[in-house]
C-alpha cells in the first residue's frame, strides 16, 4: 500500500492532567501505513493495534507511529537499511522529547524491526545522529517484534514471497528494476540475497547488546499458515527465524499467520490477549526498573504476579482469610500467583468428579495433621507396592512432602499414593522397577475390577541414570490410556543429561526455577522441545511427624526443601486445574467444546506452550498468561481463558 503519511505521529495521548509513564513507538514493516498496517477491519471499528487497543490497556502510554515509504530509489540492501534507519531518528526525536525522561519501547512490524536494530546502533554510533540522540537513547528501554526475522532461510523466503503478492508488487516488474527490491530481495522474490545482509546485521546487534543489557526484547512468532484464495502455504516464520540470540529475549507465539501479528479483530481476540499479557508484564518491569534507578537501570519482564505487601488474602470458598507465607519461601508465589487461580476454577464448580492425580513416591504420613483429615474423607487413597509395609507410612518424607505441595496447588484434586520405595534412594528405586512399572499400570488403567484408578495425572518425582524397559512399557500403556504423565528432570546440573524417564517423548519433563523465574542451578541442559520450568524451590510443605524435630508438635512438622522433585506436582497442579475448569459447563461461548482432547500429555503440552515464557534454554511457565484475570467481569474472564484453550487444542 501506499503511504497516506510520512513522519512521525501521535496516535495516543494521555488527557493533560494524567502524566504520561512509557512512550510506545510503531513502526510498520515494508510496504506498509503508520495506522493501516496495525488494524483488521471489523464491525464496529475498533479496530487499530496501537489506537484503541494498546490505548485501552495502557491508559498511560504515549503511542506514536512513524510512515515512510520503501519504494524510493536506493543503491543496496544496506542503503535501504542505513537510510530509513536515519531517516527515522530524525523525525522521531522532537516528539519523544519530554520534560521528565520517561522509557520508551519500540514496537516493530515484520521488516520495521530491521529498521529499529539499525536506528538504535545509529543512536550510539553515528557522529551526527548520536549527538541528536544523546538525551533519548538511554530511554529505549524495550524492543517487540512482530514477525521481525532475524535471518532469511528456509520458509521465511516463501512468506516473504506471498508478502509480495498480498502488496500487489509481485505483478509490477517495473519495481523490481529501479527501486531498492532489486537490492534487496535480488532479480526475483524467490532469490533473496537479503540473508547475509541480515545476518550480518543480527551480528552485529548482538555485540552491542551485550554492552546495552538495559532494554528488554520481546518476538512475536505466527503458528498458523497463511490461507489465500489461490493457495495454502504451510509455511510460518517460527520460533528460529525471530531469535536473536541475545541474553535475557523472550519469544512467544500467537494464534496468527504471519501477515496479521498486529492485526487483531478485537480486545478480547486470543493473540491480542497474549500480546496485552506479554506487553503488561514487560512495561511492568520496565517501569520498576526504571523508577528503582532513576532510569539507569535494567530492564527485566517479571514472570510472575507480584503482590504489594506480605499480609492475607480472601478465601472465596471458605470466606476465611489466608496469611500470605513469607516471601522469601517459594509458597509466597504459589499464594499470590495460584490462589486467584484457585478461586476462579472453583467459581463454577459443577459435581463432575474431581481430577484424580497419582503420586508415585514413598508413600505419605497418615497421622499428618494436613494429611489424616483428608485420607479418612477419601480424598487421599493410599496404596503400597513393597510388601509388608502399608502405603500411609512413609519412612523418608519425600512421598508426603510432594503429596502436600500438590493439593496446595489444585486444592480439590483426589490424590492416590502409590508406595514404590520406602527411600529416596537410587539402588532401592533400582531394585524396585517391576514394582514402579505394576503402579504405573495400575493407576493409569481403566479396568475397575482389576483394581485399576483411571487416574488423569501421574507424578514421578524421580528418575534413573538408564532406561528400563518394563517402566518404559507401562508408560508407553498409560499415555495410550490418555494419561498425563509429569516427571522430575533430575538434580544433576548442567554436567549430567534428563534423567528417566523424562527423557521419554511420552512424558513432560518438569525443570525448576526460583520464585523469580531464574532457571535453578541444579537443571539438567533443556531437552529441545520438552524444556517446561515451573517454581521448585524453597518450597515448604508437610513433613512426617516421626522425622521432625523431637518435641515439635505435629502442626509445625513442615520442611523446605527445592529440587525437580518439588517442581513436579506444582506442574501436575496447574495441569489438573486446567483439567478442572476445562471440564466444566457454560454458555457458548464461556465452554471448552474440545476439552476431552486433554485427556492426553501432548494436548496438555500445547496449553502449557500458551502459558510460558522462553527464559533461557528454558520454557518459563507463567499460569497468569493464560489465566489472565485483570479488567475483566467474569464472563470476560471465562470467555477469555476458554478461548485460549480451545485455540491451543486447535493447533496442529
Amino acid at each position: 500500500m501506499e503511504p497516506t503519511y510520512l513522519g512521525f505521529k501521535w496516535l495516543y495521548r494521555p488527557p493533560a492532567t494524567q502524566a504520561p509513564t512509557v512512550d510506545f513507538v510503531a513502526i510498520h514493516g515494508f510496504f506498509g501505513d503508520l495506522e493501516k498496517s496495525w488494524e483488521k477491519p471489523n464491525d464496529n471499528g475498533q479496530n487499530n493495534l496501537l489506537k484503541n487497543l494498546l490505548a485501552k490497556d495502557f491508559p498511560t502510554a504515549r503511542i506514536g507511529s512513524w510512515g515512510y515509504s520503501s519504494l524510493g530509489k536506493f543503491d543496496s540492501c544496506e542503503d535501504v537499511i542505513q537510510t530509513l534507519a536515519a531517516a527515522f531518528l530524525n523525525d522521531c526525536c522532537a516528539d519523544l522529547m519530554h520534560d521528565e525522561p520517561i522509557p520508551i519501547v519500540f514496537l516493530c512490524s515484520e521488516f520495521g524491526g530491521i529498521i529499529a536494530k539499525k536506528a538504535l546502533m545509529l543512536a550510539f554510533s553515528d557522529p551526527i545522529l548520536s549527538k541528536k540522540w544523546e538525551a533519548l537513547r538511554s530511554s529505549v528501554r524495550g524492543l517487540v517484534f512482530f514477525g521481525t526475522p532475524q535471518t532469511i532461510a528456509g520458509d521465511v523466503r516463501e512468506l516473504l514471497y506471498l508478502l509480495l503478492v498480498e502488496r500487489d508488487l509481485a505483478s509490477r516488474p517495473e519495481l523490481w528494476g529501479d527501486t531498492h527490491l532489486r537490492g534487496f530481495y535480488g532479480e526475483a522474490p524467490h532469490c533473496l540475497h537479503a540473508g547475509r545482509v541480515l545476518k550480518a546485521l543480527s551480528d552485529e546487534f548482538q555485540v552491542f547488546m551485550q554492552s546495552h543489557r538495559l532494554i528488554a526484547i520481546l518476538s512475536f512468532y505466527d503458528t498458523h499458515p497463511i490461507k489465500r484464495s489461490w493457495e495454502l502455504t504451510t509455511s510460518t516464520l517460527g520460533k528460529k527465524a525471530v531469535e536473536l540470540g541475545v541474553p535475557g529475549e523472550e519469544t512467544c507465539m500467537l494464534p496468527s499467520d504471519f501477515l496479521n501479528l498486529v492485526r487483531h479483530e478485537s480486545p478480547s481476540s486470543s493473540s491480542y490477549v497474549i500480546v496485552r499479557a506479554k506487553m503488561k508484564t514487560l512495561v511492568q518491569g520496565v517501569r520498576e526498573e526504571w523508577n528503582a534507578s532513576n532510569g539507569f537501570g535494567k530492564a527485566t519482564g517479571l514472570p510472575f504476579r507480584q503482590a504489594e505487601v506480605p499480609g492475607a488474602m480472601h478465601d472465596s470458598e471458605s470466606g476465611a482469610r489466608r496469611r500470605l507465607p513469607d516471601p522469601a519461601s517459594g509458597n509466597y508465589w504459589i499464594t499470590v500467583n495460584m490462589h486467584p487461580i484457585i478461586d476462579f476454577v472453583a467459581e463454577r464448580r459443577t459435581n463432575q468428579r474431581p481430577i484424580r492425580v497419582a503420586v508415585l513416591d514413598s508413600g505419605v504420613d497418615g497421622t499428618h495433621p494436613e494429611l489424616e483429615p483428608r485420607i479418612k474423607n477419601g480424598q487421599i487413597r493410599c496404596a503400597s507396592f513393597v510388601d509388608g509395609h502399608p502405603g500411609d507410612v512413609d519412612s523418608c518424607g519425600h512421598g508426603t512432602h510432594l503429596a502436600h505441595l500438590l493439593l496446595q496447588v489444585a486444592p480439590k484434586v483426589e490424590v492416590y499414593s502409590a508406595r514404590v520405595f520406602l527411600k529416596d534412594d537410587v539402588e532401592e528405586a533400582e531394585r524396585n522397577v517391576e514394582l514402579i512399572a505394576q503402579a504405573i499400570e495400575t493407576a493409569a488403567g481403566k479396568d475397575k475390577k482389576a483394581g485399576h484408578w483411571a487416574v488423569d495425572i501421574i507424578c514421578m518425582s524421580w528418575g534413573f541414570p538408564r532406561q528400563h524397559k518394563a517402566i518404559k512399557d507401562a508408560i508407553r500403556k498409560a499415555h495410550f490410556h490418555g494419561c498425563i504423565l509429569f516427571a522430575a528432570a533430575s538434580n544433576s546440573g548442567f554436567w549430567n543429561p534428563t534423567s528417566f524417564p523424562a527423557s521419554m517423548r511420552e512424558v513432560i519433563c518438569v525443570n525448576s526455577c526460583d520464585a523469580d523465574g531464574r532457571p535453578s542451578n541444579f537443571n539438567p541442559p533443556a531437552i529441545l522441545g520438552d524444556n517446561f520450568m515451573i517454581l521448585g524451590e524453597h518450597l515448604v510443605a508437610a513433613w512426617p511427624v516421626a522425622l521432625s524435630e523431637k518435641g515439635s508438635p505435629p502442626n509445625k512438622a513442615m520442611k523446605s526443601l527445592s529440587g525437580t522433585s518439588q517442581s513436579v506436582p506444582v506442574a501436575a497442579g496447574l495441569a489438573a486445574l486446567v483439567l478442572e475448569y476445562s471440564r466444566q459447563a457454560g454458555g457458548k461461548a464461556t465452554s471448552v467444546p474440545n476439552w476431552q482432547e486433554l485427556g492426553h500429555g501432548n494436548e496438555m503440552r500445547k496449553v502449557f506452550e500458551v502459558m510460558s515464557k522462553t527464559v533461557g534454554q528454558y520454557e518459563l511457565l507463567v499460569p497468569e498468561l493464560l489465566f489472565d484475570l485483570r479488567g475483566k467481569n467474569s464472563k470476560e474472564q471465562h470467555t477469555h481463558v476458554c478461548r485460549m484453550i480451545s485455540d491451543a487444542l486447535d493447533r496442529l
